[in-house]
């Protein structure tokens, strides 16, 4: 759930920012998008734990740690914040796709 909402909003962020009239800089976007994939491969590795002698831990398996729970927080926030200014950006064009022209 954390990583497809983390997914969602990202998409909704990035696109309301590109939308918006100032484009995110390359930099920016590979950096959202790898935060974006450690924090998803660190939910899988740490709510899906085995080991090659004992199989799956059942008393472990979905538990999420609070310090990963609470980035996850931190990140989505963040891309709430960029989608909340991005759609106030968005609202004051004119016209939503046709650039404003002075």
């Amino acid at each position: 759930m954390l990583c497809c909402s983390g997914a969602l909003v990202l998409t909704v962020a990035v696109t309301l920012a590109s939308l918006c009239g100032r484009p995110m800089h390359t930099v920016e976007y590979v950096l959202l998008y790898i935060v974006q994939l450690v924090l998803s491969a660190l939910v899988l590795m740490k709510a899906m734990p085995t080991d090659q002698y004992h199989g799956a831990h059942p008393e472990l398996i979905g538990m999420v740690p609070a310090w990963l729970l609470v980035l996850w927080g931190l990140f989505l926030i963040v891309l709430a914040v960029l989608a909340v200014h991005g759609a106030r950006e968005l609202r004051n064009h004119p016209h939503a796709f046709l650039a404003n022209i002075p």
